[in-house]
């Protein structure tokens, strides 16, 4: 091991000083730095590999090193260099597969990289050539939001595994498809199928020895924010801390912030409005090329805005990306944190206004179905319950909650189904269960609505156990708008300073004379006080009263 490290070594400095190299451990020393993604420090070594032993593989390892040193143009020069020495189906697959990240990522050529994916797909033949080659359209539909044609080529792969297609070439393949694959039926709301997938991803590197450089910084943050905005906050809280605080360690300026972005998220979720701010805006500090994250984290922090009340800045925020198609997955975000600090808001909006933010809402949710993001759609159909916005979301929920396996969109159907005239049950469930995931700042908005519907419908016991679990909530949370005040079930039944006071006293077990002596007041006066208490409860007896 250590005449092998020497030997690299020798190499590293003989590249540095122009001296001559063998081939054989120029090239040993490139494919271990490939393997290391040793990018910056072995970049004159894979340069040098390149001009001795010009071919494929050499061409691929040293547009790499230019693509991830950002040096654009040269990478796209090198990598189509290097196809024209090409003699296989698989190596003009993977040298056209990083050729064309790099025209549509690094230099914004779009149409060209669509193209070229387009022109080798078309001329292989090979299974595994071609999954690779779909591999990298599937990269661009998850940047589109095209859920459906990622989950149609996951579909086709498990044919091929069927029929018998495996080697190790189409293992390969498949270990690159589940970079898009994990994240794609974590926004399609499968998550049973998401942990097989991220299970198989973990398998094949360790059975075959895999890796690739966006492996893992694409295929666990994907893992990740499926799993928390699905609500299952336990599965991925350990991974993310961990992650994190590697990220710090290495402070290489992409790690921190990319890991930052899975971190907001967590926040929101646990209803820590206050960290969520502050590392959505250190996911946005990403470098510039980086734009799926940034778009995202531009969108996170915008819905954490406003929640915060802060309907302003976050207008500004969810606006900022409008005609930018770069992050499909975020596009139907927009319509619904817009259409939530419109409503939200103290401007008095025209009828025409609020239709207009409606059919936003409805495009984006049609939209959203459509595409396949299941999960995006659950929550932009969220965004609107309880307002007058003419759609019908009880039932799309209801809908989507029978397509997914996600419980957060199970308990945003139960807060549409109860406004929409069902029984209060199932949301003091739905906020019974999303708390305990841990989930408070879903728990917020649900626990919320369950004492407005238990006390709209003279449900004292509900409201009591629905102002309990709110109370709980919101000793849970941080930075949400108009929640600095612990509410009480009394409270929420618009009961008067004096009113309350009897009425807990009551329950206290305290007999009328006992309160009018306690208050200096009347035991007549205790009585109508009681009278008004038993109507604005409806209630008709001291009993019924509820623990406030």
């Amino acid at each position: 091991m250590l005449d092998v490290g020497l030997g690299r070594l020798r190499v590293v400095l003989a590249v540095e000083v122009g001296a001559p190299v063998r081939s054989n451990e120029l090239i040993e020393a490139a494919r271990w730095a490939r393997t290391h993604q040793l990018w910056e420090p072995m970049r004159a070594v894979f340069e040098r590999a390149w001009e001795d032993v010009p071919g494929p593989e050499t061409g691929l390892w040293f547009g790499e090193a230019l693509y991830w040193t950002r040096r654009m143009p040269e990478a796209e020069a090198v990598l189509a260099a290097g196809e024209l020495v090409c003699t296989t189906d698989a190596e003009r697959v993977a040298l056209a597969t990083v050729r064309a990240r790099t025209l549509e990522i690094g230099l914004g050529r779009p149409s060209e990289a669509e193209a070229l994916r387009q022109s080798r797909l078309d001329s292989v033949s090979d299974p595994a050539a071609r999954l690779e080659m779909a591999c990298a359209q599937c990269e661009r539909w998850m940047f589109d939001g095209e859920i459906d044609q990622v989950l149609a080529v996951l579909a086709s792969a498990r044919d091929l595994s069927a029929m018998g297609h495996v080697d190790a070439a189409f293992d390969a393949s498949r270990y690159r498809l589940t970079q898009s694959t994990v994240g794609a039926l974590g926004l399609n709301g499968q998550f049973a199928e998401m942990t097989a997938e991220y299970q198989l991803h973990l398998q094949l590197a360790i059975d075959h020895e895999l890796t690739h450089p966006l492996a893992r910084e694409v295929v666990d943050p994907w893992w990740v924010a499926g799993n928390l905005t699905a609500g299952r906050l336990d599965t991925v809280v350990d991974v993310i801390s961990d992650r994190y605080a590697t990220a710090l360690a290495v402070d290489d300026g992409l790690s921190r912030p990319l890991w930052a972005l899975p971190k907001a998220i967590e926040r929101w979720v646990a209803g820590d409005l206050v960290a969520a701010e502050h590392f959505a805006r250190e996911a946005m500090g990403v470098p510039a090329a980086v734009v799926s994250i940034r778009r995202m984290a531009t969108h996170y922090l915008a819905r954490i805005l406003e929640l915060a009340g802060r309907y302003d800045e976050a207008l500004a925020h969810a606006r900022s990306t409008v005609g930018d198609d770069y992050v499909g997955i975020v596009r139907s975000w927009g319509a619904g944190i817009e259409y939530r600090c419109e409503m939200g808001s103290s401007a008095v909006l025209l009828p025409s206004d609020r239709r207009r933010l409606a059919a936003r809402v409805h495009d984006a949710i049609d939209g959203a179905i459509e595409r396949g993001q299941l999960i995006t759609a659950a929550y932009v159909a969220h965004d609107v319950v309880g307002y007058d916005h003419g759609i019908d979301v009880a039932a799309t929920l209801s809908d989507l909650a029978a397509r997914t396996d996600a419980p957060s969109v199970r308990w945003m159907s139960a807060h549409a189904s109860v406004l929409a005239g069902d029984g209060v049950d199932a949301l003091l469930d739905a906020v019974h269960e999303s708390n305990a995931a841990g989930c408070h700042g879903l728990t917020e908005r649900l626990a919320s609505a369950a004492v407005d519907v238990a006390v709209g419908r003279r449900d004292t016991t509900a409201a009591a156990a629905a102002t309990a679990l709110l109370q709980q909530c919101r000793s849970q949370t941080t930075g949400f708008a108009g929640t600095s005040r612990q509410p009480g079930v009394f409270d929420a039944f618009g009961l008067s300073t004096r009113e309350r006071e009897i009425a807990r006293a009551a329950t206290a077990g305290l007999t009328d004379h006992d309160i009018a002596a306690e208050l200096y007041i009347s035991v007549r006066t205790v009585n109508a006080h009681l009278r008004t208490i038993y109507r604005k409860l409806g209630i008709n007896r001291r009993r019924e009263l509820p623990v406030g």
